[in-house]
């Protein structure tokens, strides 16, 4: 059985811009999960992917969303 690859994206976005991004990484299949936070980020995104070639992808189309300024990518150890 084939697991998902799965990673954390944390989003700084540009002042007053959180709403429209967080709408725009919503319409993305591969992200199964996504909401406002508090603290340095402004939005946590949750990305399951087949493979590690497709969560470059998804996180490559995730960066030219107009309102992000910074990401940060934790992907998920498949260590127990």
């Amino acid at each position: 059985m084939h697991s998902k690859q799965i990673a954390y994206i944390l989003l700084l976005t540009a002042p007053g811009k959180d709403e429209k991004v967080l709408d725009n990484l919503r319409s993305i299949p591969e992200v199964s999960e996504a909401t406002l936070v508090f603290g340095e980020f402004d939005i946590y995104a949750m990305i399951e992917v087949e493979n590690i070639n497709e969560l470059n992808q998804v996180t490559t189309k995730i960066r030219k969303i107009e309102g992000i300024t910074k990401t940060s990518t934790l992907i998920k150890s498949n260590l127990k």
